[in-house]
């Protein structure tokens, strides 16, 4: 509508300035000047009244930090979940009871510590209820996850992953996934280029997994590749077993 040639309908919905967007619905009402998605999102969840889905990362541990914008933190991270137009929060389970209802999801980014009994059953509770839960860790901790871990069908094994076919030269520790090391049937990773994974540990399928779960591999590394437990290895041989 051309606010110069009809003013009736600009003076209508409140339109002062050209190029002005109007989001209305069910007498709801929201004006905005930028055509970029968030913008478009937002509003379209403001008038509709449905809220911004939240994701929560937990805190009293050690993680990385959405505030810290430095190699270490998790801030471009964070920047980008708000892009998505997500609300980012903090936990602390330490002081909280229960994961908050409006949790869209938990985000537990490489504790250095060990979470409490209290804390880990708390999260189990969330996941029981059909929660959602995204798990980063780094290993040469202990997390006390691991039962949690178990219960879902998987096991962070101790060590770093050694991959001699296809790594970041000259460091056989960082891992380099390449096209078609992906799983085809992951949504989540199958269109990725070439990605290095700087001393990863090892995620791998349970000996008994409950019917209900399935698990799907985001990477997968060569075949000539092994979890290396021994921290004081310089020349990296496989272990005969």
């Amino acid at each position: 509508v051309d606010p110069e040639t009809k003013p009736t309908i600009a003076r209508q919905y409140e339109v002062r300035y050209d190029g002005t967007l109007v989001f209305e619905s069910e007498g709801r009402r929201q004006l905005e000047a930028s055509t970029s998605e968030q913008i478009f999102t937002s509003a379209i969840l403001r008038v509709t009244g449905d809220k911004q889905k939240k994701v929560y990362f937990l805190t009293g541990h050690g993680e990385r930090s959405t505030d810290d914008f430095t190699e270490e933190g998790f801030g471009e991270a964070g920047a980008g979940v708000v892009a998505d137009n997500y609300e980012v929060a903090t936990l602390s389970l330490a002081t909280e009871a229960m994961v908050p209802a409006d949790a869209a999801v938990l985000v537990i980014a490489s504790p250095k510590s060990k979470l409490l009994e209290a804390e880990t059953k708390a999260i189990d509770e969330y996941l029981d209820d059909g929660g959602k839960v995204f798990l980063l860790l780094d290993p040469g901790y202990e997390t006390g996850l691991e039962g949690t871990l178990a219960k879902w069908g998987m096991v962070f094994e101790k060590g770093v992953v050694v991959d001699t076919s296809s790594f970041a030269f000259p460091e056989v520790t960082t891992p380099l996934v390449q096209q078609g090391m992906y799983p085809p049937n992951n949504p989540i990773t199958r269109d990725l280029g070439n990605t290095f994974f700087n001393g990863a540990g090892s995620i791998s399928p349970a000996e008994t997994i409950e019917d209900y779960i399935a698990i799907l591999p985001l990477a997968i590394t060569s075949m000539d590749s092994w979890v290396e437990t021994d921290e004081e290895t310089i020349n990296f041989e496989p272990d005969e077993d």
